[in-house]
């Protein structure tokens, strides 16, 4: 059995993207299936849990339908592989290992490190992981190449890891998967005081997809809730949902690059300022790299701003105004019981913000290619 699909997109994808497509129960293939276009090309799919496929496409343009086929087949056998080992849970693909998920009680919050781009090149710090890699900065020792945490939670420091601060436990893997379009996993945390206090529940996801040697595509999904009574996210510039820390050759004092969506480049035109998007670019051993943080419009208070430094810092923050314009504000207050939802999607890509295509990748995460089957 095959099935006729129809992609239609809103704007130009040369971007490999992650494209949805749902298939009537009736009609749903079994065994092996691949997407595939008339040219012959095949794209790496796979099926989903609740009976849907995902498949990673490029080549799409904006207002012309393309048509491809949804059929039996072996399709392509590698993709995105996750590895117990004994730092953590190691996210794999073709190209090799894009990074570790650290969810060891020996930190104080879960982290991805380091995560690794095009030409096997790591685009995050590597201290204080692993600490006196020759030409590293060695400050901030609570930033850890990817991670989430927030400096006022409640009143308590879940930022920094000076005396009293808190934490965030990890507590279980909901779920793992793995396949040839995308892998990841979902986790269960816990956000607590010094003492030990609940202060509110997290789930996290990570889903990783397979778009290719020239790029790395994962998204980021955060859920908190107020398990244990309101929770008060204070006014300060001290955290981000979505925090990285980039390799110290591309740092800004060290010849990076920092833009935004919105035009502004360099960190006095992206520090504190509303985007949809910041980029972090420069090269890393011979190649011009990039890494681009995508906030969805779904996001409380989207676009969100950013606390984006010279010295190799990039942050989403969505409760902070008056840290970034000068004031005091309320922050933001989640009422007992009650839930609040970020979206992210990170981009490694080659070259700047420009070249590296962001602005386009950023549409198909914002407004993604519709998919149909019959």
């Amino acid at each position: 059995m095959s099935l006729r699909v129809q992609v239609n997109s809103p704007h130009d994808v040369s971007v490999p993207t992650p494209v949805r497509i749902e298939v009537p129960s009736s009609k749903v293939p079994l065994g092996d299936i691949v997407l595939r276009a008339a040219s012959g090309r095949a794209f790496p799919t796979q099926r989903l849990d609740d009976g849907s496929f995902v498949a990673i496409v490029s080549g799409l343009k904006a207002g012309k339908p393309s048509v491809f086929t949804l059929e039996a087949g072996e399709g392509q056998r590698s993709g995105v592989e996750l590895v117990a080992t004994d730092k953590g849970l190691s996210l794999q693909l073709p190209q090799g290992e894009f990074a570790t998920y650290h969810y060891s009680a020996d930190w104080a919050r879960p982290f991805l490190h380091p995560l690794i781009g095009p030409d096997g090149k790591a685009v995050t710090r590597s201290y204080p992981v692993i600490p006196g890699v020759e030409g590293e900065t060695q400050d901030h020792p609570h930033h850890k190449s990817l991670w989430t945490a927030y400096g006022e939670v409640n009143d308590a420091d879940d930022w920094s890891e000076g005396e009293g601060h808190a934490y965030i436990r990890h507590q279980e893997f909901v779920t793992k998967d793995s396949g040839p379009a995308c892998g990841g996993f979902q986790a269960s945390a816990i956000w607590i005081t010094g003492d030990g206090a609940a202060l509110l529940d997290e789930e996290r996801s990570v889903h990783l997809f397979n778009v290719g040697p020239d790029w790395r595509m994962m998204d980021y999904d955060l859920t908190l809730t107020a398990a244990y009574g309101e929770v008060h996210f204070g006014d300060t510039k001290e955290g981000g949902i979505l925090s990285v820390r980039v390799a110290t050759v591309i740092d800004g004092n060290k010849g990076g690059r920092i833009e935004n969506s919105v035009g502004g480049v360099s960190e006095t035109a992206c520090w504190g300022r509303p985007a949809a998007w910041c980029d972090y670019s420069g090269v890393i051993e011979g190649s011009h790299l990039g890494i681009a943080v995508m906030d969805h419009p779904d996001n409380l208070r989207h676009p969100t701003r950013w606390h984006v430094r010279d010295y190799g810092l990039m942050t989403t923050n969505s409760f902070a105004e008056g840290a970034f314009e000068g004031g005091e504000t309320e922050g933001y207050r989640l009422a007992a019981d009650q839930t609040l939802r970020f979206r992210y999607r990170v981009l490694i890509h080659r070259g700047d913000a420009t070249t590296g295509h962001v602005a386009e990748a950023y549409a198909s995460f914002a407004n993604p290619p519709v998919a149909t089957a019959s």
